[in-house]
């Protein structure tokens, strides 16, 4: 009869655990897409015309497919920083990430308590690397943000395009 009661009650806690683990999970797919998604951007390389149009055309990319996996509309708001600026910012919460565009990414994006992604924008040769640096923000922001660098620097079309000089109309009307 004990052994019953021990198996029934370790029966019953496996399954408010489970219950709690399922709330826990669904609770973090809730991302607030009321505002926007703030990124800071630091280019040591795109020539100054060049540069908003690049900047606005991968945040373009990176809302597009937030959108896409999120169900709602996610807008990316990019903003040129100072690498410092962007350190600041990230710990304060002023930005949701730092995008990197430079072969390296700035000594004071190396330490800290964040994560750091690396792909290029040139996918044949490996050359214009760029990276997404994270800090320790919404799981499911994170998990987005993630999700949407990945697929920019995967998509072999889109950076073609991107560096053959496509007008960033044309890139993101073709999203």
């Amino acid at each position: 009869m004990k052994a019953s009661r021990v198996r029934s009650t370790v029966f019953t806690l496996v399954l408010l655990s489970a219950s709690v683990a399922i709330m826990a999970a669904s609770a973090r797919v809730q991302v607030d897409t009321n505002r926007d998604v703030r990124l800071a951007v630091i280019d040591a390389r795109t020539p100054a015309a060049d540069r908003e149009a690049l900047h606005r055309t991968l945040a373009a990319k990176m809302s597009f497919t937030m959108s896409q996996r999120s169900g709602d509309a996610v807008r990316v708001r990019p903003v040129e920083v100072k690498p410092r600026d962007a350190r600041s910012q990230l710990e304060a919460g002023g930005c949701d990430a730092v995008l990197v565009l430079d072969d390296d990414r700035p000594a004071v994006l190396r330490r800290g308590n964040a994560i750091a992604l690396c792909g290029a924008l040139d996918p044949e040769t490996g050359r214009q690397q760029v990276y997404l640096i994270l800090g320790v923000t919404d799981p499911a922001l994170r998990d987005l943000l993630v999700g949407a660098f990945s697929a920019l620097v995967a998509d072999r079309v889109f950076l073609k395009k991107l560096q053959s000089g496509v007008a960033y109309a044309d890139l993101v009307a073709a999203q």
